[in-house]
């Protein structure tokens, strides 16, 4: 008799990386809709905006929500977006300001961080 494993399709879904939206959220990014809107982004703007801003000239990678759309579907559908290389993408936080530097180590670079206060 031969072992069958199991079936894909009634496994639950799993992910040892978080997602960064609520699952019904998250769920937006895998339409077509929003395939098509992305890859015209990109089209339209292949470099990534904030290199630019800084003198360099990378490939954009990620069409980013500017302003975020914070789970609103409207804003999430006809808001206005902008081309980032994944590295720039990465940087910013939730509200689309660039993140805290951190040091080798992992560390926050900034002396006021509270992580540093008992420094």
């Amino acid at each position: 008799m031969l072992h069958r494993p199991p079936d894909r399709r009634t496994r639950p879904i799993t992910s040892t990386i978080p997602m960064p939206h609520r699952p019904e959220v998250h769920r937006w990014y895998c339409t077509a809709g929003w395939q098509r809107r992305r890859r015209h982004q990109l089209h339209i703007e292949p470099l990534c905006r904030l290199c630019l801003e800084a003198g360099r000239v990378t490939p954009a990678t990620v069409a980013d929500h500017d302003p975020p759309h914070r789970g609103d579907y409207n804003a999430f559908r006809l808001g206005q977006l902008r081309s980032l290389c994944a590295d720039c993408h990465n940087r910013l936080d939730a509200n689309n300001a660039p993140r805290a530097p951190v040091r080798e180590d992992g560390m926050p670079s900034d002396p006021r961080h509270p992580w540093n206060a008992g420094s």
